[in-house]
């Protein structure tokens, strides 16, 4: 999972997608990355921080970082 790349929950859990704005290194506890996005359900768009351990890229970024 990189910037710039389109993705959603895998279960379904949380409706819509989200853009990947930064991604945080592994925190101790869990053990998996984090992903600030920019999240779209509903007709609203929200800046949400998630765990990518729950989620699947739909579409991969075309910008080499």
């Amino acid at each position: 999972m990189q910037v710039g790349d389109l993705i959603k929950h895998k279960h379904d859990v949380m409706k819509g997608s989200g853009i990947v704005l930064a991604v945080s290194p592994p925190d101790r506890m869990t053990n998996h990355e984090r992903a600030d996005t920019l999240w779209t359900s509903h007709g609203l768009t929200r800046k949400v921080t998630v765990t990518t351990m729950f989620m699947e890229v739909v579409s991969e970024s075309k910008t080499k970082q």
